[in-house]
């Protein structure tokens, strides 16, 4: 209950701007996806979903930079195969305002999901679009990065770009921006 009560407490003290010295930000990203293969000599289909939950808070200590972390939970299913990680990391963003509206950013971050050991290592590009009182679309369209991981059996590493892929692709999200009050600007 405290803590429904001081997030309503921090959205009266919303400041309008996208990006303001000592705001804190909340965002995340959802994603959903489902997959059927059909073999084309009879046999078996097989349906695989997959699901994303990753929600961000960040503190902005400067107009164009900031810091935050991130958890979140992903997981699926394929061919009777359920598998479930959590998520935590790390990020610093850098926004480039483009007018009072629009603006394009780059988070640089790393992460670490428990299921397969995995490590990763990136730099996201996005785009933002203010709504007003502190909101905001996002959306981040690729991921220039290095990943680890170990299932127990395969050990593997990768590095590259991935426009529309499993590590990070195409995402929309919304984020909502929340003035600190008492601090200095």
């Amino acid at each position: 209950m405290k803590k429904l009560i001081l997030l309503f407490a921090m959205s009266a003290m919303t400041l309008g701007a996208m990006a303001q010295k000592n705001t804190i930000f909340v965002s995340g990203n959802y994603g959903f996806s489902s997959t059927t293969s059909e073999p084309s000599a009879g046999g078996t289909s097989n349906t695989s979903t997959s699901y994303t939950f990753a929600p961000k808070i960040g503190y902005h200590f400067s107009d164009n930079q900031a810091v935050g972390v991130m958890f979140g939970l992903t997981g699926g299913e394929s061919g009777g195969v359920s598998t479930t990680s959590t998520v935590f990391g790390a990020f610093y963003r850098h926004i480039f305002p483009l007018g009072d509206i629009f603006a394009l950013y780059g988070d640089a971050g790393v992460s670490y999901a428990d299921a397969q050991k995995e490590i990763n290592v990136n730099i996201k590009p996005g785009v933002m679009a203010r709504l007003g009182k502190g909101w905001a679309l996002t959306s981040e369209f690729a991921t220039l990065g290095y990943r680890s991981k170990d299932n127990g059996s395969t050990k593997t590493s990768e590095f590259g770009l991935d426009v529309m892929g499993s590590n990070g692709g195409f995402t929309f999200g919304i984020q909502k921006s929340f003035g600190l009050s008492g601090v200095k600007k």
